[in-house]
């Protein structure tokens, strides 16, 4: 899918739904604290913007996929 925006983030209507593609600077008012925010994938983003909505802050959401991850929102 082609990045034409420069905030990382594309919205189009797929099968009714509205969705957006995600990118470390496509979540507003966010900061990621990693080494190479640019190689985190969208799942994680995902997770981690689900655990804040859904919970509050702040948060530690486990998936448990090919790989255990630990991602952590603090506020």
């Amino acid at each position: 899918m082609p990045d034409r925006h420069a905030r990382g983030a594309e919205s189009f209507t797929w099968d009714g739904n509205k969705t957006r593609k995600l990118s470390p600077t496509a979540i507003a008012g966010s900061r990621v604290d990693y080494p190479k925010p640019a190689t985190i994938g969208p799942d994680r983003l995902a997770n981690a913007r689900a655990g804040l909505e859904h919970f509050g802050a702040p948060v530690v959401i486990v998936d448990f996929g090919t790989a255990v991850t630990f991602d952590i929102v603090d506020a």
